[in-house]
């Protein structure tokens, strides 16, 4: 066997592994979910007229700083923000029943 017949086969075996490797990848981004989550909280009108988000089932918490009760959703993003027990996120200020700081 030539250095060249060596070569090319050690290559060949290379090219395979990454063939496989590959698949693996293209097999675990297509099975992990998008950034869009399917999950995400539903948002409603309210009587105000004010998007809002629907706390029904959602993970209750308590805000660290003023001690407000309050929930835990997730937006369309798949990021988890808290919310007052209406609905509303906590950093809005001139929401209904906000506790001032």
């Amino acid at each position: 066997m030539s250095n060249n017949d060596a070569i090319k086969e050690i290559l060949s075996h290379i090219l395979e592994r990454l063939d496989g490797i590959d698949e693996k990848i293209g097999a675990s981004v297509a099975a992990a979910p998008s950034a869009q989550s399917s999950e995400a909280t539903k948002r409603i009108k309210n009587e105000r007229e004010d998007w809002v988000y629907d706390v029904t089932g959602c993970n209750p918490m308590k805000d660290r700083d003023t001690g407000e009760d309050g929930f835990w959703v997730k937006t369309k993003g798949g990021k988890n923000i808290p919310v007052d027990v209406q609905g509303y996120p906590m950093w809005l200020t001139d929401r209904p029943l906000a506790t001032p700081f």
